[in-house]
């Protein structure tokens, strides 16, 4: 059986996901619940040394990802997006959902080049590779990651 944190942080992940897709924006409230979640279901389930795996979790989600948006590679809402997991998943989730991210992202980028190359929708604006959400990468790898698939390190 799942522990209940998980389900939040999946929740949280779907929910993030379908406004990136939707709206190109992940909501600064949603972001909110999901840190404060995070931090308290860490200190929850492991005390301080929760606590303090859960902050790590969020710094290193912070720094590792804020020289791509701060070279406007990704949004701030992804960024923030990596910290949520942080602060559920600690600093290795953190780094697997960066990794296991990039990766979906790419290939969701290359099926997007496809479609676009091949003419398959007429509203080419849509299928604009700078406008890939990163959500749906992070928000997979999240998942991978929390069901314990992809663990590298």
């Amino acid at each position: 059986m799942l522990p209940w944190s998980t389900i939040a942080l999946w929740i949280l992940l779907v929910a993030a996901t379908f406004t990136d897709i939707l709206y190109r924006r992940i909501p600064n409230g949603l972001i909110l619940v999901g840190l404060l979640g995070g931090l308290f279901s860490q200190a929850w389930l492991g005390g301080f040394a929760g606590l303090g795996l859960s902050l790590f979790g969020v710094l290193v989600g912070f720094l590792v990802l804020i020289g791509p948006f701060a070279m406007g590679r990704m949004g701030g809402g992804d960024v923030k997006l990596v910290m949520v997991c942080g602060a559920f998943l600690g600093w290795r989730g953190a780094l697997h959902v960066i990794l296991l991210g990039a990766i979906a992202h790419a290939i969701l980028a290359v099926v997007f080049a496809i479609l676009l190359r091949l003419g398959a929708r007429s509203d080419k604006a849509a299928l604009d590779l700078k406008r890939v959400p990163h959500a749906v990468g992070f928000a997979l790898a999240g998942v991978l990651y929390s069901l314990g698939f992809l663990r590298f390190f």
